[in-house]
């Protein structure tokens, strides 16, 4: 099940012609909810209102953890997973719909840009993404499963199965560093930094490579 929670001016329902803004929030699939960015939201909506341009701001809350990405058959099943299904009775149009979402929220977009083979059918018609960190050792990420995801995402969209007709905007978020860095307090030597680097930060990387960063 997909828990949608929504803001909207009630002078604009009915009109049917409204923009929807549906987020994705962050928190490296283990953490957090939609109520997390509610100052946004409203922060979204009033703004679009006094420039003349309203649009409707519609933020999910998601399965996490070990509970967390849908396999396949049941992402199918569940019709609820669409927000823009009943766009239209609060005043808005399925037709404009652009999702948005930074670092899990971004991986996630990137993850339904290649969903299907890229045939979202009209799901929403733009994208935004801010920040996906790769780099970072996730426990809990989107798999594929052969019906929803049949590719990994690099390789599907190599392959060219993504949503080109979809408008993309993807960039970095200055400074999101500092939130991850929270987790890292109990780091106060070079042995626990260079063991945190090798376990969670650079998994990849070899004690070479450590070393050289150790010494900046």
């Amino acid at each position: 099940m997909v828990f949608v929670r929504r803001f909207r001016n009630i002078r604009l329902l009915g009109t049917g012609t409204n923009q929807l803004r549906c987020q994705i929030y962050g928190g490296g699939f283990s953490v957090g909810g939609a109520q997390w960015y509610g100052s946004l939201s409203h922060s979204l909506v009033e703004k679009s209102v006094a420039v003349g341009m309203p649009v409707m701001f519609v933020s999910i809350n998601y399965r996490l953890n070990a509970y967390g990405f849908m396999p396949g058959q049941e992402m199918m099943d569940d019709e609820t997973a669409s927000p823009n299904a009943d766009i239209a009775a609060f005043g808005g149009d399925p037709r404009k719909v652009t999702a948005f979402g930074e670092s899990a929220g971004s991986i996630s977009i990137s993850c339904l840009l290649m969903a299907f083979d890229g045939k979202l059918n009209g799901l929403f018609r733009g994208a935004v993404m801010f920040f996906s960190y790769k780099a970072l050792a996730l426990p809990f990420l989107p798999r594929t499963d052969g019906i929803v995801l049949k590719l990994p995402v690099n390789e599907a969209y190599t392959a060219g199965k993504w949503a080109k007709e979809v408008a993309i905007i993807s960039g970095d978020q200055y400074d999101e560093g500092t939130l991850l860095s929270l987790g890292t307090l109990n780091v106060t030597n070079d042995a626990a930094f260079d063991k945190w680097m090798s376990d969670t930060m650079l998994p990849r990387s070899t004690e070479e490579q450590r070393a050289r960063i150790m010494e900046l």
